[in-house]
């Protein structure tokens, strides 16, 4: 697929707005890919990365490549992104160093 969007639709009410130059999508497995300048929006943080993956059977979310964030509450960069939707568990790895910036608001 080329110009892809997507939108995920939580139980909670939110929405997670994925958005790629080019992606696929396994109409069996419901696993998809978006490839090339894929940006994520949720609530008021934005991430933006060369590529993601979800997969479907184990509701988990990885994105990797160039993945920088802009958030409330700090912005990171990191070379790969996993999200565990069901244990609702956020892992960062960086192949090398890694730099993370947050900002507290109780301290503003």
């Amino acid at each position: 697929m080329k110009g892809v969007l997507c939108y995920f639709y939580f139980k909670d009410g939110n929405v997670l707005e994925i958005r790629s130059e080019t992606g696929t999508y396994n109409n069996v497995t419901l696993d998809m890919n978006f490839a090339e300048n894929v940006n994520m929006f949720y609530k008021e943080s934005s991430l933006y990365s060369n590529r993601a993956e979800f997969n479907n059977s184990k509701n988990s979310l990885t994105v990797e490549g160039n993945v920088k964030t802009d958030s409330p509450s700090g912005n990171l960069v990191a070379d790969v992104v996993n999200f565990d939707f069901i244990d609702k568990k956020l892992k960062v790895s960086m192949y090398n160093d890694c730099l993370l910036y947050t900002s507290d608001a109780a301290d503003e």
